[in-house]
């Protein structure tokens, strides 16, 4: 099973089963040598049982690790997730990068949900997703998944997903101010340069 996929199976599981109340301490998460930072409301608390399925299940190609949080109180998941490839790539760097992120949208969208909102965004030579869906079946779940990723001057590609699912309008609020306290702290200057996009041929006259 894909990790993309099991995470969102993980997170909706644990959000249907749990009834516990965390007491739980501030949550301020800087992880510079995985390229990344995440400030967390103190609702929140780590969720062992999601982090360690989430690593195990990472392929054997890439290495990285997985962290989880729980805010039952909001009844809302939310897990971080850092990868690099072991091996350059062979495509060049956009083709690297569109395919990344048409891959994991397949990957979310065969989890049985369906795509509300779906944006792709350039930037600091990175190219980020940022993926809104739901559920069709019970229990009725919403999921924002934010990814992005960039190739290092080694060719090993390198990403970073958070993703938050939520079942009400708390959650939605607890998924959405953890998300955008997330930020990719690796230096632009370490990613080789994302060349812009070829413009369109346009069609002549016939």
């Amino acid at each position: 099973m894909r990790p993309a996929l099991l995470v969102t199976l993980l997170l909706c599981l644990w959000l249907v089963a749990t009834k516990s109340a965390f007491a739980a301490k501030p949550v301020v998460v800087i992880r510079e040598d995985d390229g990344f930072r995440i400030t967390l409301a103190k609702t929140w608390a780590p969720l062992p049982e999601i982090e360690t399925p989430m690593t195990a299940a990472l392929p054997p190609d890439v290495t990285g690790g997985v962290l989880a949080w729980g805010d039952t109180a909001a009844g809302a998941a939310l897990q971080v997730m850092w990868v690099q490839a072991k091996e350059p790539t062979a495509k060049p760097v956009r083709e690297e990068l569109e395919s990344f992120h048409a891959t994991l949208r397949a990957y979310l969208e065969n989890s049985g949900s369906k795509t509300v909102d779906f944006e792709l965004t350039e930037r600091g030579n990175r190219m980020t997703s940022r993926h809104f869906f739901e559920s069709e079946a019970a229990p009725r779940m919403s999921t924002l998944n934010v990814s992005s990723a960039g190739v290092p001057k080694d060719g090993r590609t390198r990403s970073w997903s958070v993703q938050c699912v939520w079942a009400s309008a708390p959650g939605k609020t607890a998924c959405e101010t953890a998300i955008a306290s997330f930020t990719v702290t690796a230096l632009p200057k370490s990613f080789q340069v994302l060349p812009p996009k070829k413009p369109e041929k346009k069609e002549g006259k016939k």
